[in-house]
């Protein structure tokens, strides 16, 4: 089945705009849960998040200057691809401010269009950093064996498949739209554990 470019974009910008309010969502609840405890690698999840966040947001309103540019000529091409590759530092950057909380603890055709979404480049730092964060929590929960650890793990790992899927759409178009799903679903995991948690150290 064939991906209509336009039906793409307006996917990636809802995705991509409910994953944006769910970061920074999350990145608030990091930041009140690490008030209410103390605890170091909650704020580099809060400033991860919002890095994130805003990470997100800049790839709605790249989708938003690509559906506005039916023709997509050159110009614009390179354009896109400097907010493609922008957007996938941030993501780097976020992940690596993950990776320091553990360290810290211990008509266009999709052929086209895909190249200048994802950059392969990005999505390689991205991955890489991922499976250290990923491992670092599989390890967490392994002495930890929580909800809240098991969460984190779920998040985190959601997260390494859905940029392991970004990676790899270019040869398969349609990963790329279940790469967001992914995403998405880590992000909800991910702010399941801190509205958990903030719940019970409330009570306590």
């Amino acid at each position: 089945m064939e991906l209509h470019p336009t039906y793409v974009m307006l996917f990636e910008m809802l995705m991509e705009t409910v994953g944006a309010s769910i970061s920074f969502l999350t990145a608030y609840y990091s930041l009140k849960a690490f008030r209410l405890s103390g605890r170091g690698p909650l704020l580099y999840l809060h400033f991860g998040f919002t890095v994130l966040g805003v990470s997100m947001m800049s790839r709605v309103f790249g989708s938003l200057y690509i559906i506005s540019a039916i023709a997509m000529p050159v110009s614009v091409r390179g354009v896109v691809g400097l907010i493609s590759t922008a957007c996938g530092v941030m993501r780097a950057v976020a992940y690596g401010l993950f990776a320091a909380a553990y360290s810290g603890e211990r008509r266009v055709e999709m052929a086209v269009l895909i190249p200048l979404l994802v950059n392969p480049y990005t999505e390689f730092v991205c991955v890489a950093v991922m499976v250290y964060v990923v491992a670092q929590s599989a390890i967490n929960h392994a002495f930890v064996k929580t909800s809240e650890s098991l969460l984190v793990f779920v998040a985190f790992l959601l997260m390494l498949v859905s940029h392991v899927m970004f990676a790899m759409s270019h040869v398969r178009a349609m990963l790329y739209l279940l790469a967001h799903v992914s995403q998405l679903a880590g992000f909800i995991s991910m702010l399941t554990m801190l509205l958990k948690v903030g719940r019970e150290v409330g009570e306590g």
